[in-house]
């Protein structure tokens, strides 16, 4: 199908059908069944619909339709069984390939008794054959099965015009037979054959889970290497195999490294070029057309939804898509714009930051609805109206220009947009989680969106975009959210970059009239909602438990959504859970509840562990222990499903609750319990890590939160800022000596391991030299918040580690001196993050004072100055505000009792700790052991 300008008009069509009906007519005398003449044709009944009909007709059609001849058992075999399949569910690991042999176990006996010429057949039997020599795999029963090796050599022989030989088969053996799934793709792109496309393109559909990023830039060195055009004569043969592999590495670089996404659309624009326009296939299909075909799946495949990441990918997504755009530009003639390319593009732009200019036109829009701009000076009345008008609205411009009409998907994007030529205006809101759909229920949410306060999202909720519309659950959820949002409490928030609420003008309005233009309470909207019998579901339900005021009013919600008979696992979750709820949860007395647990929305379960965590109390009366039940939950939901995304969001906020001082109970005393929530949290870290995620931002500052905290409450006695350092510090030194020593081997092997994980975190990908230069690939920040910064050099600093402090700012000042590519939030003066991150200068600058030698503070304070005047570094050290004074002497205090009284510690010679990442173990160098017994103790 190639791409065409799309046709506004439409035709419709009716087709009427007559039925007859069979007069019957009965005899006075009796019939016996056996004596009853049988009819020549069984007359069915008479359809009651246009679809029973048209069903009908396609039955008798079928039943009169002979089998045809050539249809072989072939093709039977290979829709009921794929081979290639089968073979990657027989590699797998050791236990998961024991689990599954008993399932597919028919599948291999199918596979190895056909004696086709099907290529993924030879392919799975050249596999089998391969693992039939291993005794440890089980499976020497399969060798009565196969061919002899002549038979199959000869079979082989009759696809030698295809180019198919027996040491091609091999080396594809070779390449199947690794379990680690990137060494078999890197094994594919450097395979001297061409025929390895083919199973490169398997591998890549058949497993869709992260790749490491060495994986990714190979893959896109051997795109730009094997498909190049040189000639017109294999273009219509080259061009799907290169949308394919370059809509994948799109998907998977969204996910995992989107700064490949710029190198990805340079490499699509010279492909793109590189066709012939007057190639054409049978005089049909002409270069032009695939140029435009391919130009637009990569532009399309740029705004899909990020699993993770969403802000850092979208900045990268519009460098790509312009990019694609300028090679469009540049074309004699330009490449034609499809309507689905033009909202990829809006998409796109609605999740970017506002420009100094939209910020403007946002901050001058009239406190009354509609947001009508208002001139503040001459420059405003002498402005373009055009200037009005943001990104995404003028991208919707285009596509009218363009001649294509606008849907409700369409008006939904110009709600979010802003101001339109035509439309009613509203607020440019920053969309990153919409899902745009194509109908009324997308423009209404879209338009509620678009506003400032409860009382305007209250006054769009009345007005429907067709009169007498009843609102969705979608849109109530919209509804609830404004309700619940918080009121924004900071200046310079330019309206539509956050999701709290401004708050509403009275103006000269009367009590009466504002208690007319106000919403409903969350209450009374929701009764209103049961009233009109809508069930909470979707974003919801999830949005009501995670705000209800108590885990009763969270049950009830859920018990009034389509999954209430799915109830009895979360009330379990709010009951006593003994020593046996957490003997083994993979076991089969947790069969059941993990069945019914794995049918409820992973989004609500998380919304129900967010609660949780809400609702939980440090206390030893406080039972049962909403924390320790939230973790059971993940853990439940965990076991029955591996690699699952909700799990990791699951263990993610457990974490962020403990890091918040949501701390669980222990039987030792209130002294205890930010011993216990460390271990926990440490146990919940490894669970995190054994989801095969190699490193995350958000977990590595948690740990970093939890473990400054803890040593607060080991020397201060509390887990949060002191009241008095000199006070506190007196009180009981004793005691404080104690808990240190208690302690003491937990803390030195994290004294590790932050290190350890920060090193993973920010460890660059292992490229060739070569590889990057012919990418045009440049080294990136690994951090994207300063916040992680700042808590990072914190903790370090409680811990008294001031060498990894030192080796902390040479780092990010080496990396910027190297031209690395940083986010715009940390070199923009004026945004949050680079306050924070200049704040992290500051409190490394006074804290060095006491802890870090003369020489050293005066190196880097040379080499900061040095890079401000060579190479336009915006940083600075400004004077510390005072919240961050009383911050560095709690801190300093800290570290000192701390090094006075840890100064003869010793790592104990046993290693304890150990953090899983998949199938392997990482040690911290010697550490505590987390498992989940530890939970038994607390």
């Amino acid at each position: 199908m190639f791409v065409t300008r799309e046709s506004s008009t439409a035709s419709s069509s009716a087709a009427s059908s007559s039925t007859t009906s069979m007069l019957m007519s009965s005899s006075s005398t009796p019939v016996l069944d056996s004596q009853a003449p049988k009819p020549r044709f069984t007359r069915r009944h008479k359809p009651t619909s246009t679809s029973g009909i048209l069903t009908a007709r396609y039955n008798r059609t079928r039943a009169r339709r002979p089998t045809p001849p050539h249809r072989s058992l072939r093709r039977v075999h290979v829709k009921k069984v794929r081979p290639l399949e089968v073979i990657s569910n027989l590699l797998r690991d050791h236990e998961e390939a024991r689990l599954s042999r008993s399932a597919i176990s028919w599948q291999l006996r199918t596979m190895a008794k056909d004696r086709s010429l099907y290529l993924p057949i030879l392919v799975g039997q050249a596999v089998l054959r391969q693992l039939a020599k291993n005794p440890q795999n089980q499976l020497k029963w399969a060798a009565s099965y196969l061919d002899t090796c002549d038979q199959f050599e000869k079979r082989v022989a009759r696809l030698a015009h295809r180019g198919i030989t027996t040491e091609l088969l091999s080396h594809w053996v070779w390449i199947l037979t690794v379990k680690d799934r990137d060494r078999r793709i890197r094994r594919c792109c450097l395979s001297p054959y061409k025929q390895t496309d083919n199973l490169l393109m398997y591998l890549l559909k058949m497993d869709d889970r992260d790749l490491a990023k060495e994986t990714l830039v190979l893959l896109v060195d051997y795109l730009s290497k094997r498909h190049k055009q040189t000639n017109g004569e294999r273009f219509h043969v080259q061009a799907p195999r290169f949308t394919y592999l370059a809509l994948n590495l799109v998907k998977r670089s969204l996910a995992i490294w989107p700064l490949l996404l710029a190198t990805l659309a340079r490499l699509t624009a010279g492909y793109i070029k590189s066709i012939p326009r007057t190639a054409s296939i049978d005089g049909d299909t002409h270069g032009y057309q695939v140029q435009c075909q391919i130009f637009n799946a990569v532009i399309q495949a740029l705004g899909q939804e990020p699993r993770r990441g969403r802000q850092r990918a979208r900045e990268w997504c519009w460098e790509a898509q312009k990019i694609l755009l300028e090679c469009s530009s540049t074309s004699e003639p330009q490449l034609i714009i499809s309507r689905e390319s033009y909202r990829s593009i809006r998409i796109v732009l609605l999740a970017l930051p506002k420009t100094p200019m939209e910020a403007k036109v946002a901050l001058r829009s009239s406190s009354n609805w509609p947001p009508y701009r208002e001139e503040w000076d001459g420059t405003d009345e002498l402005r373009n109206p055009e200037d009005d008008l943001s990104r995404a609205s003028k991208a919707g411009i285009l596509m009218h220009e363009a001649g294509y009409e606008s849907s409700w998907i369409d008006e939904a994007m110009t709600s979010l947009g802003g101001s339109f030529p035509g439309r009613q205006p509203t607020v440019q809101t920053r969309t990153l989680e919409f899902k745009f759909k194509d109908d009324p229920e997308a423009l209404w949410t879209a338009r509620m969106l678009a506003t400032r306060t409860a009382r305007e999202a209250w006054r769009v909720f009345q007005t429907p975009p067709i009169p007498g519309l009843l609102p969705t659950s979608n849109v109530y959820a919209v509804m609830f959210a404004k309700l619940h949002a918080l009121p924004v409490d900071m200046p310079g928030i330019v309206p539509g970059d956050t999701r709290r609420v401004f708050p509403a003008e009275d103006g000269n309005l009367s009590a009466y009239s504002i208690s007319v233009l106000d919403p409903p309470t969350p209450k009374a909207l929701y009764n209103r909602m049961l009233k009109q019998r809508l069930a909470p579901t979707g974003e919801c339900l999830k949005l009501l438990i995670r705000t209800a005021s108590s885990m009763r009013e969270a049950l009830r919600y859920f018990e009034d959504s389509p999954y209430s008979q799915y109830a009895p696992v979360l009330r379990k979750s709010l009951g006593v859970l003994s020593k046996m709820d957490w003997s083994d949860l993979s076991g089969s007395s947790f069969q059941e509840l993990r069945e019914m647990l794995h049918l409820i929305p992973g989004g609500v379960v998380v919304a129900w562990i967010i609660a949780l965590c809400r609702f939980h109390k440090p206390r030893v009366s406080a039972i049962p222990s909403r924390l320790k039940n939230a973790l059971f939950l993940a853990k439940l939901y965990h076991s029955g499903s591996s690699g699952s995304q909700k799990a990791e969001t699951m263990f993610r906020e457990i974490a962020k609750a403990i890091a918040r001082g949501k701390l669980l109970p222990s039987t030792l005393g209130r002294l205890h319990n930010a011993g216990a929530s460390l271990r926990v949290f440490l146990a919940v870290f490894s669970d995190f890590k054994s989801l095969e995620r190699k490193s995350d931002e958000q977990m590595f500052k948690f740990f970093s939160v939890a473990l400054r905290k803890s040593i607060y409450s080991f020397v201060f006695k509390r887990f949060y800022r002191p009241r008095s350092v000199s006070v506190l510090l007196s009180r009981d030194r004793g005691t404080t000596s104690g808990l240190l020593s208690r302690y003491a081997a937990l803390l030195l092997d994290c004294r590790r391991g932050i290190v350890h994980e920060f090193n993973l975190l920010v460890q660059p990908p292992n490229l060739d030299a070569t590889v990057c230069a012919g990418a045009q690939l440049r080294a990136e920040f690994p951090l994207w918040e300063a916040h992680t910064l700042f808590y990072y050099m914190r903790a370090l600093a409680v811990l008294g580690n001031t060498e990894e402090m030192v080796r902390l700012v040479e780092w990010v000042f080496d990396s910027y001196e190297r031209g690395d590519i940083f986010p715009k939030q940390l070199i923009t003066p004026g945004n949050p993050h680079f306050r924070v991150f200049v704040d992290s200068l500051a409190y490394f600058d006074k804290i060095s004072e006491k802890m870090i030698h003369g020489d050293i503070r005066k190196r880097l304070k040379d080499r900061l100055d040095f890079l401000q005047k060579e190479r336009g570094c915006p940083w600075f050290i400004p004077e510390p505000k005072a919240g961050l004074r009383q911050v560095i002497v709690w801190d300093v205090a800290c570290a000192e009792t701390c090094s006075e009284l840890t100064s003869g510690w010793t790592m104990p010679s046993s290693p304890q700790i150990i953090i899983h990442r998949g199938t392997r173990a990482k040690t911290w160098n010697n550490g505590y052991v987390i498992q989940n017994s530890l939970l038994e103790e607390y």
